[in-house]
């Protein structure tokens, strides 16, 4: 307990002494005007030699005289006293050790005054005085605030400091020097998470990352020429310290941080790499923590701004979230081509991530194009309700289109990589085939196994969301190729089915794909997943959308086959499945289990006239299905009950009509 004491005294008092005279900056340098007997300052304050005439009194009567002369309004008394106060620090190093002196001496030194000596070589004066000297002089105070800074980000990386620090009343003063000195960052993450991790408290000190987060925003937007990266990735860092996917409760400074990304977003600082992998993550991390208020706030037109756009032929002018939006795909389709081959490559996992994030936040912007959508079609006046131009969201839409294109291609080439995995290295040196390619690349220890790829995951859920609002035929046949990934992938990790089947989904408009689910097993595959999400006790709601999906699907698929001239065999195990299920797996998956009835009478009922016995036997024995799983129609959807009635009196008369 003694340690934590003192540790909270020298906190209080380093703070302190970092905050004096922040308060009085401005007025200190309008009442200290340059002429402000200025021109006294030719009398020389030093002896022959160049060096401080000795002095007779007492060091603690020298110092106040010095601190007295600081004090003075004459900035010839004040160069005085600060020349003499660095003298008498650099002898009495006794005096450094002593916070009180410390911060007393501090409090002393007008802001302004320094200020001025800084710039000394910009005005002509008639001090006799090294001119280089002056400047390291007031350089020297100003390390001051460096050193005391160093010793927070030492007591900060403790328990007892970092609470100390968290409980000083000057607490603050580290935010509003951010922009001067970005150690401040790095004192006031350390406190926070050497606090947390000591006390396991974090939603006690969430009010204290509110606040802090509030004064790093104000601070640079009052500084707005000044690098905002630093900002990004330390507000990226305590964030991580907040609940994710947080409903309400929307915080200030959300909306001032948002205009500042996408202002960053159109601007190119000494490493544009570094800025847009920072305005990527932080991005991304508040989509996370703010599911429902973040992607209005950063797609929508509450906080639209216009900026110009300069090439070599032509001056436009493009929304900043056309801008944010653009650096994504940008991004994404300048990376996927030669990620593959890249990947032994230095600095392949930050590419990963930053991708995955760049994939999230289109998916983002895609689910608030369709929500825009849903919004505009019963309204007269939808001008508001764009993110953008009609011109320019036709353009946007073309390149996510193009950037999909790539990624199937990505896909195609990293599952075929996991299939060779097992390859023989080319015997000559060098890297001679397609296979030979992939081979290696497959080896290397930074690839991760497909199903569990974060990358991979934000491609498919991208693609599942826009598949579904494309219409073009090109995209949905190059996605028709993806069929041997999806069923390679499938099954591999329960979270991968819901945008698997969305993608599939879109199969049934294009021949080919439908092709494709048939010859990649793709058919068993579904029926075994379909049968173990009817057997399940309690699937939740994706699930079961995904099962009334799969149902949709599937029939399309048994359709094409039946036109080409398939056999009944083929849809028979599907049949029976269904028979087995009305009688067994959860009561309440009734509108799954009609789906799945309906599409088994339709493949029975299109079966050919002259079937093999075992196709007759089965169709007899399904003849009574339907009525049994309509006895339950009470509790099933409207919709669901007159479909099926439907089905099963058409199913009744072919059956009647064939002799059952």
């Amino acid at each position: 307990m003694a340690s934590h004491h003192v540790s909270a005294e020298v906190i209080e008092t380093m703070t302190k002494v970092l905050s004096c005279g922040m308060e009085e900056r401005v007025i200190e340098v309008v009442e200290d005007s340059p002429d402000n007997g200025s021109s006294s300052a030719s009398t020389s304050i030093y002896g022959h030699d160049g060096s401080i005439p000795e002095q007779k009194q007492t060091p603690v009567e020298n110092l106040d005289e010095a601190l007295q002369l600081l004090r003075d309004k004459d900035d010839t008394s004040r160069f005085i006293g600060l020349a003499r106060l660095k003298a008498i620090l650099d002898n009495k190093k006794e005096f450094l050790g002593d916070s009180d002196v410390i911060a007393k001496c501090w409090a002393a030194v007008p802001t302004g005054f320094l200020d001025r000596l800084l710039r000394a070589g910009d005005q002509k004066s008639n001090q006799v005085v090294d001119r280089d000297w002056v400047i390291s002089l007031a350089v020297c105070l100003l390390e001051t605030k460096t050193r005391i800074l160093q010793i927070l980000a030492t007591l900060a990386a403790t328990a007892h400091g970092s609470a100390a620090l968290l409980a000083s009343k000057s607490w603050p003063v580290l935010s509003q020097l951010a922009v001067e000195f970005p150690l401040s960052f790095e004192i006031i993450n350390l406190a926070f998470r050497f606090a947390i991790n000591a006390t396991g408290n974090i939603s006690g000190l969430q009010p204290s990352i509110h606040g802090t987060l509030s004064e790093w925003i104000t601070v640079f937007d009052y500084h707005r020429n000044v690098d905002t990266i630093p900002l990004f990735e330390h507000v990226h860092s305590l964030l991580e310290y907040l609940p994710k996917d947080q409903a309400s409760d929307i915080p200030r400074w959300l909306a001032p941080l948002t205009l500042r990304l996408l202002e960053s977003s159109t601007t190119c600082y000494e490493n544009p790499s570094k800025s847009r992998y920072a305005i990527v993550s932080l991005s991304i991390a508040l989509m996370r923590c703010y599911t429902q208020s973040f992607p209005s706030l950063l797609y929508g037109s509450s906080l639209r701004m216009d900026t110009t756009v300069i090439n070599k032929y032509t001056t436009t002018i493009k929304p900043t979230t056309w801008m944010f939006v653009q650096l994504c795909l940008v991004d994404i389709r300048s990376s996927i081509p030669s990620l593959i081959e890249g990947s032994s490559r230095p600095g392949y996992g930050s590419t990963l991530t930053h991708l995955t994030a760049c994939y999230d936040l289109i998916s983002a912007f895609i689910g608030f194009l369709v929500d825009c959508s849903d919004a505009m079609s019963g309204s007269d006046d939808d001008s508001d309700k764009l993110p953008f131009s009609p011109e320019l969201l036709l353009q946007i839409r073309e390149d996510i289109s193009n950037t999909c294109s790539l990624t199937v291609e990505y896909l195609c080439d990293r599952f075929q990589m996991s299939q060779v995995c097992g390859a023989i290295p080319p015997a000559r040196p060098g890297i001679r085939t397609n296979q030979d390619r992939l081979s290696l690349v497959a080896k290397t220890p930074q690839s991760p196994i497909m199903a569990e790829d974060p990358l991979v995951r934000s491609q498919l859920a991208m693609l599942s969301l826009w598949l579904r609002e494309d219409e073009g035929e090109m995209l949905r046949k190059e996605a028709g190729s993806m069929a041997n990934v999806i069923f390679g992938l499938y099954g591999k990790a329960p979270d991968l089915r819901y945008p698997l089947v969305m993608i599939l989904e879109q199969f049934q408009y294009n021949p080919g794909g439908l092709h494709h689910i048939r010859y990649t097993d793709g058919w068993s595959i579904l029926i075994d997943d379909l049968t173990s999400i009817v057997q399940s006790r309690a699937p939740d709601r994706d699930t079961v959308i995904c099962g009334l999906q799969m149902v949709d699907m599937m029939g399309p698929v048994a359709l094409h086959a039946i036109k080409e001239g398939k056999s009944e065999e083929e849809w028979q195990p599907f049949a029976r499945i269904a028979k087995r299920l009305v009688a067994k797996g959860s009561a309440d998956l009734l509108d799954l289990k009609a789906a799945i009835v309906s599409l088994a009478m339709e493949l029975l009922s299109r079966s050919p006239p002259i079937m093999s016995v075992e196709s007759a036997e089965l169709r007899k024995k399904f003849f009574e299905v339907p009525s049994r799983l309509l006895a339950a129609r009470d509790k099933m959807d409207e919709a669901t009950r007159e479909d099926m009635e439907l089905a099963a009196k058409s199913f009744k008369l072919q059956s009647l009509g064939r002799g059952r």
